[in-house]
């Protein structure tokens, strides 16, 4: 129920597929997706996928640790790495080194800002959710960037249409 990049871009992609699935226009593609959010639609249809797979979300793990990482300066969150991120999500526990190696399906990472989203010190940039009592070294300068600034970027690149 919060603004984020995240569901900026699915609500877009969404938006394009129904268009193109249902042969309508873009605007009431987007008038759909949005309204399948906000009544539950959705959610509803990832529920049936969930159950179909004889899946119960009620029984997803859940971390017994949570870390946050905090800013050490105010400004602007710039530039975030998803690289550094898989790392520090593979340490955590979240994917393997070799195939006997165990995933713990409870870990994970949540971003709590968007991109030049005002940050003040202390505030929290990321969660950790991990089963292990002690973190690897985390360089928050490899994690994410402040700037003085916002700084320009695009959600989307571009599109390609046939």
């Amino acid at each position: 129920n919060t603004p984020s990049n995240l569901l900026n871009l699915c609500i877009i992609l969404a938006s394009y597929m129904t268009s193109l699935g249902l042969n309508i226009n873009l605007e009431d593609a987007k008038d759909k997706v949005t309204k399948s959010l906000e009544d539950k639609t959705a959610y509803k249809k990832f529920l049936e996928f969930i159950k179909y797979q004889n899946g119960d979300i009620k029984k997803l793990p859940k971390a017994k640790y949570t870390y946050e990482i905090k800013s050490d300066r105010k400004g602007y969150l710039g530039k975030i790495s998803s690289l550094e991120l898989a790392r520090l999500s593979g340490e955590l526990g979240a994917s393997r080194k070799n195939k006997e190696d165990k995933i713990d399906y409870s870990v994970g990472i949540l971003i709590n800002k968007n991109l030049n989203d005002k940050v003040n010190k202390g505030d929290t940039i990321i969660t950790l959710h991990t089963n292990k009592k002690e973190l690897p070294i985390i360089k928050k300068d490899k994690l994410f960037t402040i700037t003085e600034n916002k700084e320009p970027y695009k959600l989307i690149y571009g599109i390609i249409k046939n």
